[in-house]
């Protein structure tokens, strides 16, 4: 049975972090995990530059936390990640981790190029091209942000290693398998080509709504969590907030498994989130012919909206990530221009505007099935 260790956290302060961190660790048996020497990298959740502030990306005083608690482990700490904007570099600078970091000799590694790693039991692919970056460490920690999410309905350990795919590769497979269950199963597949030894959730201030980019909103859950089972982690963090784990794709596989044992270490208070919109569901509930399927998810699921300057920056972001072919999102004539046929909703350019520009249509259908369906928890 996976254990999944929860413990109470209000603030960012240092010291109740490292405090709560440590008694995670204890409990766990971490030391257990890690071997003295061993390579360690950390995976944290950098979607893109951001401060503490916004609460879209991995906390810097859990990062801190976790490099002090492995180097006194004896093992060598690295964070690395391949962002949806920016670099790697940009993202340490703007948390102001550079110093801290370079005091405590934690390295930092972007993710450059694939490496492919057999999978023959793959659900979607046989080989999954994560970063070759990952051959040189021993152990890969998935330091998770817990939010929803647009399309997924949540994003946590699991979902954080497709970070491992090194740059633009993220956008290709998003093309490749553009319905959500597809793209799920090939979350699995990374999560197995990476292994991750423990998974960290950081939950202090989570992200509910029409997350996981700036367009969610920031909610205080006052907990950290981990497991050496990325999934019942996620699963179980969910259930502390009051999200459904049944609505997420890549967590069904889990559910089917024992339940696992939680550990609470201090007071956990009930909060709720708000989900996400979220329409596919509404296409695998009514059984009609793929033709007239397709006719449906066209009127009920949800495109990106652009909005004109000023509110637009013209900065290129949605252009550059959109990962269809010929592009749905272009600057044409100083505006961004959407062909909608070619959109495969991914919501890539939603995730990385910069700029909150981009909102999420709300088909009349859609509307009316929220409110005739409310899930279950």
């Amino acid at each position: 049975m996976s254990k999944v260790v929860f413990a109470e956290c209000r603030t960012y302060v240092p010291v109740e972090v490292l405090a709560a961190t440590q008694r995670i660790f204890e409990t766990l048996g971490v030391h257990h995990l890690f071997r003295r020497t061993e390579k360690v990298l950390i995976k944290p959740n950098f979607l893109l530059p951001s401060g503490d502030e916004n609460p879209t990306t991995t906390n810097s005083q859990v990062l801190l936390a976790l490099c002090r608690l492995l180097l006194d482990l004896g093992c060598q700490v690295a964070i690395g990640e391949s962002p949806g904007i920016g670099t790697l570099t940009a993202c340490i600078a703007r948390k102001g981790l550079g110093a801290p970091l370079k005091k405590m000799g934690v390295s930092v590694v972007e993710f450059t190029r694939p490496q492919p790693v057999l999978l023959p039991e793959g659900r979607m692919v046989k080989s999954v091209p994560v970063a070759a970056e990952l051959r040189d460490f021993d152990a890969v920690i998935s330091a998770a942000k817990l939010k929803t999410h647009c399309q997924f309905y949540f994003t946590g350990c699991v979902k954080n290693l497709y970070g491992c795919l090194p740059g633009m590769l993220k956008s290709e497979y998003h093309l490749r398998f553009a319905e959500a269950e597809r793209l799920s199963c090939f979350f699995l597949d990374v999560h197995d080509a990476v292994k991750p030894r423990l998974g960290f959730m950081d939950a202090v201030v989570g992200m509910e709504g029409e997350g996981p980019s700036s367009r969610g909103k920031a909610k205080p859950a006052g907990f950290l969590s981990a497991s050496q089972d990325c999934a019942a982690l996620d699963i179980e963090s969910m259930k502390a907030v009051s999200l459904s784990p049944a609505l997420v794709p890549y967590l069904k596989e889990q559910l089917s498994y024992p339940a696992a044992e939680v550990i609470n270490l201090g007071e956990m208070a009930k909060v709720v989130f708000d989900p996400p919109s979220k329409m596919e569901s509404v296409l695998s509930t009514i059984p009609l012919p793929a033709g007239l399927k397709k006719v449906l998810k066209y009127l009920v699921v949800p495109v990106p909206v652009f909005s004109a300057p000023p509110a637009c920056k013209l900065c290129g972001n949605c252009q550059d990530i959109c990962p269809s072919q010929p592009k749905a999102a272009f600057i044409k004539k100083g505006r961004v221009m959407f062909r909608r046929r070619h959109c495969i909703s991914c919501f890539c350019c939603f995730e990385m505007c910069p700029h909150k520009a981009i909102k999420s249509s709300q088909p009349f259908l859609m509307r009316r099935w929220r409110r005739l369906k409310v899930p279950s928890l």
